[in-house]
């Protein structure tokens, strides 16, 4: 147990070392991965608010 909590702390010690420092353009891969985190939440709010109306209406 503790081995996969090291483990995983040193992954994200070392990516975030990673972004820090931009290595491999870090940077950009971590804001074109929010951009597509945001267009994914707003995606996901459009449907549920029409499914919601759908709901609404029916009833």
């Amino acid at each position: 147990m503790f081995g996969r909590l090291f483990t995983l702390l040193i992954i994200l010690a070392v990516l975030s070392l990673a972004v820090m420092f931009n290595w491999f353009d870090a940077r950009e891969w971590v804001s074109a991965g929010l951009d597509w985190t945001q267009t994914m939440f707003e995606s996901l709010s459009k449907t549920g608010d029409r499914l919601q109306n759908s709901i609404e209406s029916k009833y």
